[in-house]
């Protein structure tokens, strides 16, 4: 749940867009979700 949360400060815009709609937002906003998940890795990785 505090993933979510975080991601809802950091797009709070996207997530209402989400929310308002269904079926294909929710897929996009998975797909968005996964980008920010592999940004996160990539600054970790630059980090080491």
């Amino acid at each position: 749940m505090s993933r979510d949360n975080i991601n809802a400060v950091e797009q709070p815009s996207r997530r209402k867009a989400a929310a308002e709609t269904s079926g294909r937002d929710l897929y996009l906003d998975a797909a968005w979700h996964l980008g920010g998940i592999n940004r996160k890795e990539q600054e970790k990785s630059r980090h080491r």
